[in-house]
């Protein structure tokens, strides 16, 4: 058995991933949200162009557009995503990922307004994250040929304490039909950014409340639906101070023993690494995350197609810290419990599982 070099993992963060995601839980269910688990994400059914539900915007389709009532007014949770499109981009920026958990509140049907979710946000990462204001700047909703801009929330950052010099109109981003065919329930969105992350995004605030019809009007709903969401990953990154998603506790654990293992370092660099070192330790450590979190997602009702898809992953890191990182054989399999760790989750499955699956690949 290989012995896995002993790291130091989170000594350096003043956070760890794991209070960020119990401080956002305890924020929003002190202000009167259910916090509801995450659903899973593997569709029961095989789908080769999509093997994995978009879950909460699926699960929540028929309320938002206001075909059914929420069991719950207010509701919290930090839903896990897998994302089978985004593999081949993962490791040529410092933000792509295959798996990552998105946590997200929602108020159904008025149970609060656009100043409510706004001042919400805000003070969670003000106050509880203590990210310094100047770091933040804000857009809103530009308007568009079917939809006027929308002022409401302009005037409602301007009374939170957000400067004109740091409030941008936009509208290409900010405007989509929730349903399929682009007609019925439509959202306006206003998102938070954090002026270091490099798709600037923190946090998209969604507000339900047009409708759009086939003529190309949209009229104003007489019920408003609050739809937010906000990466782990990019909180951690911004709260622990790092340059990217890949240097926080969620990540860097797995990048240092594979840096201890190989006897390269890992620079995060992007696009000008000439040996494609920083590239592979990014592919390394998100394609183990993502295996480990698709078996633990399907536990004993896996559909055919996801060991498949697991096994592609799988190979990806085989090779890469095999070909580029010159890992000794036998590494990836005892990295799973690492891997397990900095997901949150129990490691058993997961050894008999991808463990076996990393086990059996590096043998070839």
């Amino acid at each position: 058995m290989l012995v896995l070099p002993f790291v130091r993992h989170y000594s350096r963060y003043s956070r760890s991933s794991k209070a960020i995601r119990r401080s956002f839980i305890d924020f929003f269910e002190s202000e009167g949200h259910k916090v509801v688990p995450s659903t899973k994400v593997v569709r029961p059914r095989f789908d080769e162009k999509n093997p994995f539900e978009t879950p909460e915007l699926n699960r929540l389709r028929g309320v938002l557009s206001g075909k059914s009532k929420a069991k719950s007014p207010r509701v919290v949770n930090v839903q896990k995503y897998l994302l089978h499109n985004s593999i081949g981009d993962v490791g040529k920026d410092l933000s792509t990922l295959s798996y990552y958990e998105m946590m997200s509140n929602w108020a159904f049907n008025n149970a609060y307004g656009k100043e409510k979710a706004c001042t919400l946000a805000w003070t969670f990462l003000t106050k509880t994250m203590k990210i310094p204001k100047g770091n933040l700047y804000v857009s809103y909703f530009g308007g568009n040929s079917e939809v006027p801009e929308d002022l409401e929330t302009r005037q409602i950052w301007r009374k939170i304490g957000v400067p004109d010099s740091s409030l941008r109109p936009s509208s290409d981003s900010h405007f989509f039909g929730l349903d399929k065919s682009g007609f019925g329930a439509v959202a306006i969105s206003t998102q938070i950014h954090h002026k270091r992350l490099q798709n600037s995004c923190l946090w998209n605030i969604d507000f339900t409340n047009y409708t759009r019809h086939r003529d190309g009007t949209a009229d104003e709903m007489d019920t408003l639906h609050v739809d937010t969401g906000m990466r782990l990953e990019d909180l951690a990154c911004v709260v622990q101070g790092v340059p990217s998603v890949f240097e926080t506790d969620l990540f860097l654990p797995i990048i240092r023993i594979l840096e201890q293992v190989s006897r390269m370092k890992y620079n995060g660099r992007r696009g000008a690494d000439p040996r494609g070192l920083d590239y592979s330790f990014r592919v390394v450590a998100d394609s183990m995350r993502f295996a480990c979190a698709a078996d633990m997602e399907c536990g004993l009702t896996t559909p055919p197609y996801v060991p498949f898809l697991v096994k592609k992953q799988a190979q990806r890191a085989v090779w890469h810290a095999a070909q580029v990182l010159k890992a000794p054989r036998g590494f990836l399999e005892e990295l799973v419990p690492v891997v397990a760790k900095s997901l949150g989750i129990s490691n058993e499955i997961l050894v008999d599982t991808t463990g076996k699956s990393l086990g059996d690949h590096e043998e070839r």
